[in-house]
């Protein structure tokens, strides 16, 4: 067979690293979790991940934010729907970013603002799985007596991490 029949599909190809970075991200060990990340950073360089589509007018022509469309943006940030493959790498990695170890939780948050800042995956999956979570925490702490603390550092951390990293303004 030639070089060109034995090609896999790019679909395929990243489906099967999306699928080894989950084994590798909830494996118990460190060091494996460690190897997988340039194939995490590998495996988004070219992806063709489907990313849903918002407005980022938020400011409707004046120089202050309009707070009801910026509550109808974060609306639709919560009820924004993911790329299957990326809410369970995010669910994996932020599982990751909330745990005790320091270098465990800085390379899963630098992995997240990674894939956010410097892959086709851009922020808006990012921010919308790490306002997801906290809703989604924050219900669940709502109807229980113990809530993960770490989890809602991770997600503070990362998404003060894509400020820093992305920037913001005023106007």
């Amino acid at each position: 067979a030639s070089a060109a029949q034995r090609r896999v599909p790019a679909d395929a190809a990243f489906d099967a690293a999306v699928e080894l970075l989950l084994i590798a991200a909830r494996d118990r060990v460190p060091q494996v979790f460690f190897a997988s990340v340039p194939l995490l950073r590998t495996a988004f360089a070219g992806a063709a991940v489907p990313i849903p589509e918002l407005s980022t007018d938020l400011h409707a022509g004046s120089d202050l934010v309009d707070e009801d469309a910026a509550d109808a943006q974060v609306s639709r940030l919560l009820a924004l729907e993911l790329h299957p493959h990326l809410e369970q790498l995010f669910g994996a990695l932020l599982s990751r970013a909330s745990e005790a170890q320091e270098r465990v939780c800085n390379e899963a948050r630098a992995a997240m603002v990674h894939l956010a800042t410097k892959s086709p995956v851009g922020p808006l999956p990012v921010t919308a799985f790490l306002l997801q979570s906290a809703k989604r925490g924050s219900d669940e702490a709502a109807s229980s007596s113990s809530t993960s603390w770490r989890s809602a550092a991770a997600r503070a951390r990362v998404l003060h991490e894509l400020v820093n990293e992305m920037g913001a303004t005023q106007s």
